[in-house]
């Protein structure tokens, strides 16, 4: 929508937005809304209040209500309600570094300098970092904001300010964001990144001090306030915390450095996942929330098992009722999350470089031979050379299991079942390592990619598979092959003359690890 035709519905948009102002059912958090937008005013970030008489013609107003976050409450200005947001177009994607990037800072000085590197960090938190920037004169006729006060009374304020909620607003303060940290890397040599309004700074112990004065001189000389309240200003320290994450740089002496989720993070999770379980009820919106805080967790943990339960999560989230009471698939999924979150050891970043090989699977089902299934994998190094590979026809047990839900064609679950068995029967040559592994079926592919699939032994296997990466601390990158490409295609089609030609070794797979990972027959 082009801002000129959106001033065209002024006076209905405005309409709209005084109808749906209303008082907060909690009286305390409209009063908390009212002092917050006073508290603006007196801080400059705003004018008003003002009646609806007072209004200058053609401005449009957006409804402000409250979020509450942890203990206090802030304010959120809702721009799409009004259509401002569909005045906003982006021709490039934004971009913000989080925790990989600092992790990959750490990783690539620690092993640059060897065991000696005497690494610290510390995170700069701007403060009220939206607040910091102004509207353009020429559109603070669409700056404007509607709450109610105590009496019901819909009142307006004029945001001389970014409003959080305006998409405008993130592009605007990641462009800004962006060039301060530029300066930084240019100017002052800084190792750092920038994730909205933190920025996370590298050093060595040695420099702490200076580095520490000369970010806060940058920002000073920019005119940044950056928070110094006690909970966010700490000291530089080889144990820091950025957005929810800890870093702790303590072992790279050891030769590694680990990322976890803090301990208030958890303790946040823990709370809401208790409170969901005993109200035995999850609304979609909460459902939502819920699945992306918990999502950003256990990115935080090495390994991806914990898929399922929040794709079960997250399927309430999309659907548009409430669900009371739960059913124990969803009660156990969000019991698993909360052990899991709470329980898992932080991730452990190598400052070496883990090896990498070469996967190729295959899976075949034959109906000309009696319905024939079969399962092939070869295990390869960078350089193209063979070092294991296997071969079978899956017992009649899995075949009889796989046919009972009335499906005829079995290739799917004959392409899934290659990568679990490769894992286990490869263990000790593939711990630790960094594993493309290439596929000719896309289906499975992307089962193994989203780490999720939907029938039961399919999703079974899947399952299997996330455990098993994350027991044996391996890297996944799921390649596309064309079939004729496939090196495992002999092999699964007891073919194993290129596999030796190679200089593979065969390994036999036992049939009771066959029998357990392709299905759940008890």
């Amino acid at each position: 929508m082009h801002p000129d035709g959106l001033k065209t519905m002024a006076p209905s948009v405005l309409a709209r937005t005084i109808a749906v102002t209303k008082p907060c059912e909690d009286p305390a958090s409209n009063e908390a809304l009212w002092s917050a937008s006073l508290k603006e005013v007196e801080e400059g970030f705003a004018t008003g209040p003002y009646l609806r008489s007072e209004l200058p013609d053609g401005i449009l107003a957006s409804p402000r209500f409250g979020l509450l976050q942890r203990n206090k409450l802030r304010p959120i200005d809702n721009f799409s309600a009004s259509s401002v947001n569909q005045c906003t177009g982006l021709p490039e994607k934004l971009r913000v570094q989080a925790v990989d990037e600092a992790a990959a800072l750490v990783k690539h000085w620690a092993k640059t300098k060897g065991r000696s590197a005497n690494l610290v960090g510390k995170t700069y938190d701007l403060r009220k970092a939206y607040r910091q920037l102004a509207v353009r004169e020429s559109h603070l006729d669409f700056a404007w904001v509607a709450i109610s006060d105590s009496d019901g009374t819909p009142q307006f304020f004029r945001l001389n300010s970014m409003p959080f909620g305006a998409t405008a607003s993130v592009a605007a303060f990641l462009r800004v964001a962006e060039a301060i940290k530029q300066i930084g890397l240019t100017q002052l040599a800084l190792v750092w990144t920038s994730f909205f309004d933190d920025f996370i700074v590298i050093c060595e112990e040695d420099q702490a001090d200076v580095t520490d004065k000369c970010v806060m001189l940058l920002f000073q000389l920019l005119g940044w306030n950056v928070s110094t309240e006690p909970e966010k200003n700490h000291p530089f320290s080889k144990t820091f915390q950025a957005l929810g994450v800890v870093v702790d740089l303590s072992p790279l002496g050891d030769g590694y450095f680990c990322i976890g989720n803090t301990q208030s993070r958890k303790d946040e999770l823990t709370e809401r996942i208790d409170l969901v379980m005993a109200a035995d009820k999850l609304g979609p919106a909460e459902a939502l929330s819920l699945r992306s805080r918990l999502l950003f967790a256990e990115s935080q943990i090495f390994g991806r098992t914990a898929k399922r339960a929040l794709q079960i999560v997250g399927e309430v989230g999309l659907g548009t009722s409430t669900v009371s009471p739960l059913s124990p698939q969803l009660k156990t999924s969000l019991e698993w999350l909360r052990d899991r979150v709470l329980q898992q050891p932080p991730r452990r970043i190598s400052v070496e470089d883990a090896p990498t090989l070469i996967l190729f699977l295959d899976g075949a089902c034959e109906e000309d031979s009696g319905q024939k299934t079969s399962i092939g994998g070869l295990l390869c190094d960078m350089s193209g050379r063979g070092l294991f590979c296997f071969g079978e026809t899956l017992p009649e047990e899995i075949v009889d299991k796989w046919s009972a839900r009335g499906v005829k064609q079995l290739i799917f679950e004959a392409e899934l079942l290659p990568y679990v068995i490769a894992m286990q029967v490869f263990a000790e040559h593939i711990r630790g390592c960094n594993l493309l592994v290439f596929i000719d079926n896309e289906a499975a592919r992307y089962s193994w990619i989203a780490a999720s699939a939907h029938s039961d032994i399919a999703s079974f296997i899947v399952s299997e598979g996330a455990r098993l990466e994350s027991e044996l601390a391996i890297s996944p990158y799921f390649c596309r092959v064309p079939t004729h490409s496939n090196l495992a295609d002999g092999p699964s089609r007891d073919d194993f003359e290129l596999c030796f030609k190679l200089g593979a070794t065969r390994v036999e797979v036992p049939f009771e690890t066959l029998v357990k990972y392709a299905a759940p027959l008890k």
